[in-house]
């Protein structure tokens, strides 16, 4: 208690000192007198007096960026996503002693939501019928994702100096838009670069046994982007040698050859979506008595239909690809001893709840792992708060 006493005191006693500071410039040492904790701590769990401490520092930067009208900046947004980070880890010890630094510090404002729903999307325009019927949820949730994919990759670009920075960003993103790939691709863009800020993003070294010359090749067609002549690589490598590294090499990569077929879909499908309202509305057709009635077997509009049902048979092959992942965390998971493994045990709920007709099942393996496992590193605190997130939306019936 006496150590919680003086970090209050010098965090009380920096703050009153600066009081006539520039907004922006004491806003901006805040933000990264927190983010040195929050660094400090990055392979370790932070004392929960040092985490009071660090939210103390991010709620007062928010506060006196909020008094300056300022949500928008470079600044406000750096705030904004350690603050997100932080406080996924708040419990009630820290709560505690976050409250007791507001009142010794002066009361501070409710702190500002820092979890706001994604947009909604935009709905085609309304006729005279009526308007169409509004889109389908699963397309709904693939625009807003990319909207806020796009944002989060440009906030990265101007942070390629501070992975740390990056990576809260990434996560922000993927937390605040699950039920998306774009969401887990995200949620890989934080893991990569809180690795190459921990200086963990280094080739694994390969035991010298059978197949793993094959593994090292499949590695390499997958950061080339050749994700079948990887896959191959992979499966010829357990017909040689059934490892765990092989099985979770190739999990890995059907989950991201996923990924990258959904992306590579979105184009199109945006161009098809686009096309819709004309469709709806050529769907209506004027009686002889001058009333308008709706055809759903009008040309244009079943034309359409036809298409976007082959559009989601594409996409049905990445759902085959994740079905294909969880088959490979599964099989690590097995040939452990104790059959625990943090990532593998994450990702095989993360591979069912994103596919339709598992949800319920990825909901309740994703409930079982945040409850039998604890993030050891931010690295795992990554990919834990995500699944956390994802059993938020699941619960919600996203």
């Amino acid at each position: 208690m006496k150590r919680v006493c003086c970090a209050a005191l010098c965090a009380l006693l920096l703050l009153s000192g600066r009081c006539m500071a520039d907004p922006a410039a004491e806003a901006r040492k805040l933000k990264d007198e927190a983010l040195e904790i929050l660094k400090a701590n990055t392979d370790k769990q932070p004392a929960p007096a040092d985490y009071a401490v660090c939210l103390y520092k991010l709620e007062k930067a928010q506060g006196l960026l909020d008094s300056a009208r300022d949500s928008s900046s470079m600044l406000a947004r750096e705030v904004n996503s350690a603050l997100f980070w932080a406080r996924r880890f708040s419990n009630i010890q820290v709560l505690g002693l976050l409250d007791k630094l507001r009142a010794e510090g002066g009361a501070s404002p409710p702190p500002r939501r820092t979890e706001p729903r994604p947009p909604a999307p935009p709905t085609p325009p309304a006729s005279s019928s009526g308007g169409p019927p509004p889109e389908p949820p699963e397309m709904a949730r693939l625009r807003t994702g990319a909207q806020a994919y796009a944002e989060a990759q440009k906030f990265a670009a101007e942070h390629k100096k501070d992975e740390y920075a990056a990576a809260l960003g990434w996560f922000q993103m993927a937390a605040q838009n699950p039920g998306s790939d774009y969401a887990l691709k995200a949620l890989e863009q934080a893991r990569r670069a809180w690795q190459r800020f921990a200086g963990k993003d280094q080739k694994e070294d390969l035991p010298d046994v059978a197949g793993m010359d094959l593994v090292k090749d499949g590695d390499e067609r997958l950061a080339a982007g050749k994700y079948e002549p990887a896959l191959e690589l992979y499966r010829s490598s357990l017909k040689q040698n059934d490892t765990i590294i092989t099985h979770k090499r190739l999990g890995k990569a059907c989950y991201l050859y996923a990924q990258h077929i959904t992306e590579q879909l979105k184009p199109r499908l945006d161009a098809h979506l686009a096309k819709y309202n004309a469709a709806w509305q050529a769907a209506w057709h004027a009686t002889r008595m001058g009333a308008r009635v709706f055809d759903p077997n009008d040309p244009h509009l079943q034309a359409w239909n036809r298409q976007l049902d082959q559009l989601r048979k594409e996409g049905d092959v990445a759902q085959k690809q994740y079905l294909a992942a969880e088959l490979e965390f599964r099989a690590v998971l097995k040939l452990l001893p104790e059959q625990r493994e943090f990532d593998s045990a994450g990702y095989v709920g993360l591979c069912q709840s994103v596919r339709p007709f598992s949800k319920l099942t990825g909901q309740r393996t994703l409930e079982e792992f945040v409850k039998s496992y604890t993030p050891g590193n931010d690295d795992q605190r990554l990919l834990y708060e995500f699944c956390r997130a994802e059993i938020e939306r699941l619960k919600k019936g996203g």
